[in-house]
Formats: structure tokens, sequence, C-alpha cells
């Protein structure tokens, strides 16, 4: 029997893989290139996206990245040029994507609630 991995995430997450919402973002400190990348969960902490591993031009962690625009949420389409820490990477070997999940940085308590309305309303 394995063991239990503990949870570390303080805010309960949505799963939006059935949606299709899409993130833009664009890096902080690049060229300011416009990358759209499908998101695979969201929080009021931050979210996980997917990017083909041929897209990856600057990823890495410590990273700061703007989420300029949410497509395919209406509820969320609001929220806009929002900055983000990239925290983790995952590159699994036999797979053409790999994930990225970030932490929202200096969110307003008006996004917050955005984002924590959106997750609980499943």
């Amino acid at each position: 029997m394995g063991l239990l991995r503990k949870e570390r995430r303080r805010f309960e997450r949505r799963s939006v893989i059935e949606i299709k919402i899409d993130g833009i973002f664009y890096f902080k400190d690049g060229n300011q290139e416009l990358i759209t990348a499908r998101i695979i969960n969201i929080s009021e902490e931050g979210l996980h996206f997917v990017l083909k591993k041929d897209e990856n031009k600057e990823a890495v962690a410590g990273k700061h990245l703007i989420l300029k625009e949410i497509k395919g949420a209406e509820p969320l389409q609001s929220i806009t040029d929002l900055e983000l820490e990239i925290k983790w990477i995952v590159v699994p070997p036999s797979f053409d994507h790999f994930g990225i999940g970030c932490e929202f940085i200096n969110a307003s308590e008006k996004v917050r609630a955005q984002l924590r309305q959106f997750v609980h309303s499943k």
C-alpha cells in the first residue's frame, strides 16, 4: 500500500480541463512575445498550465510571467495583467507537453475573491 502524500496547498483548486480555458501570458523581463497555453487547474493562489515542449523559450522556476488575459471562462475574463512566479516545471519524457505551476504575486482581494468564487462554483 502506497503512502499518502500530504496536500501542501492552502486553497482549494479546480480542474478546468473539461472547460478548455486558455491563458495568454508573456515573460515579465522578456521580449513580451505572447504565449497561449491551456490552463489545467486554478485556485486563488495560482494556476497550472501546459505548453508544447517546442514552445518553451524562457520558462524556468523563479521567473515571472504576466497573465495578460484568460479566455474560455467568462467569470474570469475580467482578470488581466496579473503577475505570476513559476514555482515548478514538470517535463514528462514521453509527452510532447510539459506542465508549469505558478503562484500569483500580489493579487488583489477582488481578484482572489473572483478566483475563489469560480473554484467553488463547480
